[in-house]
């Protein structure tokens, strides 16, 4: 019984440590650097089914751009518009937390879905249950180039 006992421990401390992935190829990745908008692609849908669906180019989009700083600061400019950020990667999720005020800010949390040192793109997932009972889903899945 102890014999089996002991294996197990191994067993479970050998599973633990090898499923402990280290190597976070988002969190060394290429995002520090300017990212230049080249479209938006909205996808809306209502109790799972899509019901629209469109693309924003760049000029549509005032020509916006994300900054990401080494410091995990930042800038998101659009247009003549411009907020500080704060952003930070873990696995697949690229979080921006933008200082609208000094008593207000923002948290936004992007899937990752292609970064390389040259292509930047992230989706974001909003819910929103209305007053009809019935359950929207806006995905903006946005490109970027660097």
């Amino acid at each position: 019984m102890k014999n089996n006992y002991i294996l197990m421990v191994m067993a479970f401390l050998v599973v633990g440590f090898s499923s402990c992935k280290k190597d976070d190829p988002y969190a060394t990745g290429p995002i520090v650097g300017k990212w230049y908008i080249k479209q938006q692609i909205v996808t809306r849908q209502r109790n799972g089914t899509q019901y629209d669906n469109y693309t924003l180019t760049a000029t549509d989009l005032n020509n916006a751009y994300y900054q990401f700083n080494e410091d995990k600061s930042g800038l998101v400019v659009s247009g003549n518009s411009s907020v500080n950020i704060n952003w930070n990667i873990l696995r697949n999720q690229l979080t921006v937390t933008s200082r609208i005020s000094s008593t207000s800010s923002s948290y936004t949390a992007y899937t990752i879905k292609t970064l390389t040192s040259s292509e930047l793109v992230v989706e974001l997932r909003i819910d929103e249950r209305r007053d009809d009972g019935n359950l929207y889903t806006d995905f903006y899945e946005e490109h970027y180039t660097h």
